[in-house]
């Protein structure tokens, strides 16, 4: 299975670089999860052609707000997932995050801007894939893939946007 995950897309219409990043990036994903911060309706519109798991975020328009909840847990090919956008400062994000849902084998999250793959100790994978509008000038543009064998073996990427 094949998993697409953008967070803090921020945009309030869909525009014709957003529709090229997901037909490059995720024409042949299972799911695609959106942590947060899609902002516009006609984003996520556009974004449910897929099996869409979406959380509102901090800046998420009113209707947005209405309709999407602030977490959101589900099982994909038998792995646990946990998503969520994150509060607060940036560095004490993970330990909240992950509080928030102790029974997941994976967790997403955005809010930082911040790409972070980080495999836990008890087998866990914390997840952000950045932000289609970056971190200048730290980080890039991103989205990320997360890729489950049938074995539930999980293989995670961050795919950097240039150009």
């Amino acid at each position: 299975m094949k998993i697409g995950v953008l967070s803090d897309t921020h945009l309030s219409e869909l525009t014709p670089e957003f529709v090229k990043v997901v037909e490059e990036y995720f024409s042949d994903v299972d799911a695609v999860i959106h942590a947060g911060d899609i902002v516009g309706y006609p984003v996520y519109s556009y974004l449910e052609q897929f099996p869409l798991y979406a959380v509102r975020g901090n800046m998420d328009s009113p209707a947005l707000q209405d309709i999407l909840d602030a977490k959101i847990f589900f099982t994909l090919d038998k792995l646990k997932i946990g998503v969520t956008h994150g509060w607060g400062i940036c560095y004490p994000i993970e330990e909240n995050v992950l509080k928030e849902f102790p029974q997941a084998n994976i967790v997403v999250y955005g809010h930082t801007h911040r790409p972070l793959i980080k495999h836990l100790p008890d087998g866990r994978l914390l997840f952000n894939p950045g932000s289609l509008k970056g971190n200048r000038p730290k980080y890039p543009p991103s989205v990320g893939l997360i890729h489950i064998n049938g074995d539930t073996t999980v293989k995670a990427e961050i795919i950097y946007l240039t150009g």
